[in-house]
């Protein structure tokens, strides 16, 4: 049941005339600004103490899914990069091994031009 202010009102009014206006303004104080269904009990605060631990189990929860989830991904990522990295060393590895005989072969060629020209000014 809540109590409207004309009700409080009219109670204020009632105790002045019976013990005094500051001994009325004492007591009124102590009463809360609201109606008493509005009061939180002890049994609120326990409820209330149980919904934020369970919240909090909750939000442990989450989090430790998003870490692992977070890890699954770096590794995945770390995977990627090890692959792609070994594709490029390949690559690199293929066009040293085909630039060392192109100049191989160009060294041979050269070489060859030279003991021709050598041999067709002796004659």
């Amino acid at each position: 049941m809540t109590i409207s202010e004309e009700a409080r009102h009219q109670l204020y009014l009632q105790l002045e005339s019976a013990i005094g206006r500051a001994e009325a303004n004492t007591l009124m104080e102590h009463l809360p600004p609201v109606g008493w269904a509005d009061v939180a009990t002890k049994r609120d605060l326990d409820q209330l103490g149980e919904n934020i631990e369970h919240l909090r189990q909750n939000m442990d929860l989450r989090l430790d899914q998003l870490g692992e989830t977070v890890e699954l991904k770096l590794v995945a990522v770390q995977v990627d990069l090890h692959r792609e990295l070994a594709e490029v060393r390949l690559d690199f590895e293929h066009a040293l091994r085909t630039l060392t005989w192109q100049l191989a072969l160009a060294m041979f060629t050269l070489v060859s031009i030279v003991f021709v020209a050598a041999a067709v000014t002796r004659l």
